[in-house]
């Protein structure tokens, strides 16, 4: 991939522009202007220049002769070897060889994890970047990935735009989509939601369990919204120990507040039966609040990622999904 000449020229003169010298001019000549002068690559540090193939740069008031001076300054270094001094070079070696550094290991190669990650979709084809490493994969066609690609389609009205999404998934060798070989990508094994409005700028690390407001975005299949007139539907865990494990919470679908107990042992999650005001709920307020009321019944296993909490029951169903919120 080319990149745009005004990065790649400012990436190389922030490296070398205080070496780049006017050969030309006299000991005691004022300070030529950058533009209109010709110049020379005196020293590029860690490589040897050759007297032969001498690099130069010259500026219009943008830009000008970059591609001329990028081909000039690779022709013109060498990258430095192993040879004793005053020994005649080698070879190049390293990257300026044009061979390419080994790219590192994968660590997530063949692991199953849940993934944070920003989604775009553009020419029948789907690409994601995992928030925490910054990594980018194709999406593999196969298992889950179709529910992902219609949650897509059906928030995103410009193409190309990107719409973070969460799943359960691993990166796995697939045939490359042009080329032969293969490449790591990515297979969607659960597609669990998207969320429009959230990008992995704000979900690079995981979200504490406790003392945090989490908004509840599902309860079992049901997408939970804020009813007209109503609090927002939203779970709060609070505790006054530094590691969480135990203290109280307070929840609503935006009617009756039930409060209580909890106590997390590593990834299992128990909340005792607290009070519940005793309002009453018109539709469908008062189904979603029976659905909190299981949920809270039968929560035993939690799992965090980025900022997005998932409650399962005993048996690794789903029960609620929820949204870290920050004031």
């Amino acid at each position: 991939m080319r990149l745009p000449a005004r990065l790649v020229l400012a990436t190389l003169m922030s490296m070398t522009l205080t070496t780049l010298s006017n050969a030309a001019s006299p000991p005691n000549a004022p300070a030529p202007a950058l533009d209109g002068t010709a110049w020379t690559l005196a020293e590029l540090p860690g490589h040897t220049l050759l007297a032969d193939r001498p690099a130069t740069l010259s500026f219009d008031g943008v830009i000008a002769q970059e591609t001329a001076f990028l081909n000039a300054l690779q022709s013109a270094t060498r990258s430095p070897t192993r040879s004793t001094p005053g020994a005649t070079p080698g070879p190049a070696s390293g990257p300026t060889s044009g061979a390419r550094a080994a790219a590192a290991p994968d660590p997530t190669l063949g692991v199953t994890q849940t993934f944070a990650a920003d989604m775009v979709y553009l020419a029948d084809a789907a690409v994601v970047t995992v928030c925490t490493s910054g990594r980018r994969y194709p999406v593999a066609m196969e298992a889950d990935y179709l529910k992902m690609e219609r949650a897509y389609t059906a928030q995103v009205r410009a193409p190309g735009s990107p719409l973070h999404v969460t799943f359960d998934g691993l990166v796995a060798e697939r045939p490359k989509m042009d080329g032969g070989g293969t490449e790591p990508t990515l297979v969607v094994q659960r597609f669990i939601r998207a969320w429009p409005g959230e990008t992995c700028e704000r979900a690079r690390a995981d979200a504490n369990l406790a003392n945090t407001y989490w908004k509840i975005a599902r309860l079992g299949a049901t997408e939970v919204t804020t009813a007209e007139g109503h609090r927002e539907p939203h779970l709060l865990i609070r505790s006054p120990d530094p590691d969480g494990l135990q203290g109280d919470y307070s929840a609503t679908v935006g009617c009756n507040a039930i409060r209580g107990n909890y106590r997390v042992e590593g990834s299992s999650l128990r909340f005792a039966a607290g009070a519940a005001t005793r309002m009453a709920c018109a539709p469908p307020l008062d189904a979603l609040e029976r659905q909190l009321g299981d949920l809270l019944a039968r929560t035993a296993r939690w799992s965090v990622k980025a900022n997005t909490l998932e409650l399962f029951d005993a048996g690794g169903g789903t029960l609620g999904l929820f949204q870290a919120i920050y004031f």
